[in-house]
């Protein structure tokens, strides 16, 4: 029989072939890992988990034949002791979850990381081999190969723990973060790939986290207290190399020694074979739990993670309560929640913002109503006969145009109907700027309260407000920009007098704008020709009658007489057929012109109204 040596010997070829395609197994799962369709998750997590639960469940088999050893008969007891299924189940649930962060992690490793972590196999088989020789002197032979895996699985994850930092410090890039945050942003970076899976993604999320303070602490080894520093950096990297080890110890186990798993707890140096029912009942077993009970399981995770949006909420308010947030305002550090009591300060200060703007916008509403009132005597006045003659007259004149808009000006101006609006807006005004003052003296209180003295490395700044914003509230200024947009640029103090005129000159440029008036103009060009047809006829009928009447005028003799006449009667029967024509014009046209300047004004109402209500909005939180 060979010595245990060389059959050990003789196996590390084998070893090497099984460790190469563990590794390149390995390597290649990773990068594919939730990067493209979530059966790949799925299924590199069974192949994971597999080598490590059969491993660790073999070792726990052997450890309980030794335990049950000392029992003298099969009792109750021994029969309790005897049992698996507990033992084996939380293997399998370790294997997973376990697997399934390795995976995670694995996906961020870098190409010295990835050397550091596959000279696991050589240090792991160096630890076994001389586990193996020194046990072989002493325990009988069937229990060495577990007894050294045992050993191997223990040691060797805390010697690759050194050589992993080691490696990393010596041969790495370490950057260094100025702040626990910016390094696990750094991380989280490394994982923005991985969208292939929601659970996945989100597992990365919060593993960005360890990896974030794993990778400050190796950048500031020497600010940190030595046993902390190792506890943080060495928690992970043991897991791993732990798992690592299970996964190289199944290559080592011998095949017969697999027939424990399945067989009865019996302590014989051969396990006995196992029969064709029980390879049928297993085989049953497995392929139920793995299609029906561990597929659907991921599966519904998966459609958890994604219908849940809830869970992610928790996850990003139980980062952002993790990390040391700061606020900065100008150049002050303050504490969390300052800028929310600045802006609390601001609604309390202008509380009766929108009531002075409610009141304003109010009065604008009569004003508009009360210059609605003045289209009717403008439209009185344009069918006159005497603003008929006038505009006859600016037509031949090339100013027709321009003298509408000037009437139409100077009748909606009567009244001055904006001037209650420009004297509750300057008192709107005035009552601002003495709320501003207030508001002014209350951040400063609430600055110098909670002021930190300076930045620590481990704090993040998470909201920034410039100190202008702080001390200036917008509304304040809103309210001067808008006074200025809707009144022209007059300023608060010029608005009352002139603000009817300024609102006015608006509409009639809306009126201008939808060709109101350009349309007024084109319509009296067409009644002046069709009067210069139909006044023709009556005009020739009324210098007759009035040249008969004329002639019989005595003293003035026929010829005179009978001019005069025709004169006299030509204008009357002009005039008459003026009235009449402009009467009908009236008829036909004024509702449409009416309803046009009224649009005019309330669209000018409606721009108005729109820009005092951005005065408003300006006061709530959100506006800044």
């Amino acid at each position: 029989m060979a010595a245990p040596e060389d059959r050990f010997s003789d196996s590390l070829y084998v070893f090497m072939v099984k460790a190469t395609l563990w590794a390149v197994c390995t390597y290649f799962l990773s990068q594919w890992f939730a990067v493209y369709s979530f059966w790949i998750v799925v299924l590199s997590v069974a192949i994971f988990s597999a080598p490590i639960a059969l491993e660790r469940i073999y070792l726990s088999t052997t450890a309980q034949i030794h335990g049950l050893s000392k029992f003298a008969s099969q009792g109750i007891l021994y029969r309790l002791m005897s049992r698996r299924f507990l033992r084996s189940v939380f293997w399998i649930l370790w294997a997973l979850v376990s697997s399934f962060f390795m995976l995670v992690q694995f996906h961020t490793y870098n190409s010295v990381e990835w050397i550091a972590f596959f000279s696991l196999i050589p240090v792991f088989y160096l630890v076994f081999t001389l586990a193996t020789r020194l046990l072989g002197r002493e325990l009988k032979e069937h229990l060495v190969t577990s007894y050294a895996l045992r050993w191997a699985g223990a040691v060797t994850p805390a010697l690759m723990v050194v050589v992993f930092i080691f490696a990393n410090l010596l041969f790495g890039s370490v950057d260094r973060y100025s702040t626990v945050q910016a390094a696990i942003d750094s991380q989280k970076a490394l994982m923005e790939n991985m969208a292939g899976s929601a659970v996945v993604y989100e597992t990365a999320q919060l593993l960005a986290w360890y990896n974030g303070v794993k990778q400050f602490a190796l950048s500031r080894l020497s600010e940190f207290h030595p046993t902390t520093a190792v506890i943080v950096i060495a928690l992970g990297l043991y897991i791993i190399f732990f798992n690592g080890c299970a996964m190289l110890g199944s290559f080592l186990i011998p095949a017969r020694e697999y027939r424990r798993l399945f067989g009865p707890v019996i302590s014989d140096a051969e396990p006995a074979q196992l029969t064709l029912g029980r390879v049928a009942l297993i085989s049953g077993v497995i392929t139920f739990v793995a299609l029906f009970i561990y597929v659907p399981l991921f599966a519904a995770l998966e459609m958890w993670i994604k219908q849940n949006s809830a869970w992610v909420e928790q996850r990003k308010r139980a980062e952002a309560k993790a990390t040391r947030f700061v606020e900065m305002i100008g150049c002050e550090y303050v504490t969390p929640g300052t800028i929310e009591k600045i802006q609390l300060a601001k609604l309390n200060a202008l509380k009766n913002a929108e009531m002075t703007m409610n009141e304003v916008e109010g009065e604008a509403d009569k004003a508009f109503d009360r210059m609605r009132l003045n289209v009717d005597p403008f439209l009185d006045w344009y069918y006159s006969l005497p603003a008929e003659y006038l505009r006859i007259g600016h037509l031949l004149a090339g100013s027709l145009e321009t003298y509408l808009e000037e009437k139409l000006v100077h009748y909606l101006q009567q009244g001055d109907a904006f001037a209650s609006v420009g004297r509750t807006l300057n008192a709107a005004l005035e009552q601002h700027k003495s709320a501003l003052e207030e508001y002014k003296k209350k951040v400063s209180e609430i600055i110098g309260a909670n002021r930190i003295a300076a930045l620590h490395p481990s704090m993040e700044i998470a909201r920034t407000m410039s100190l202008e914003a702080a001390l200036t509230p917008p509304i304040h200024q809103d309210m001067i920009n808008t006074t200025d947009r809707v009144f022209g640029g007059l300023g608060a103090g010029a608005v009352v007098g002139t603000i009817t005129a300024v609102i006015t000159g608006k509409i009639v440029s809306k009126a201008v704008g939808k060709a109101t008036i350009k349309k007024a103009a084109q319509v009296l060009a067409k009644v002046i020709g069709g009067k210069a047809v139909g006044t023709l006829g009556g005009a020739s009928a009324g210098a007759a009658i009035g040249a008969a009447a004329g002639s019989a005028v005595p003293v003035i003799g026929t010829a005179i007489g009978a001019a005069v006449g025709g004169i006299v009667a030509g204008l009357v029967t002009g005039v008459t057929v003026d009235k009449l024509l402009l009467m009908l014009e009236e008829a036909m046209n004024r509702d449409e012109f009416k309803k046009e300047l009224l649009n005019s004004i309330e669209s000018a109402r409606s721009d108005f109204k729109h820009k005092l209500q951005s005065i408003q909005s300006a006061a709530s939180p959100e506006a800044d």
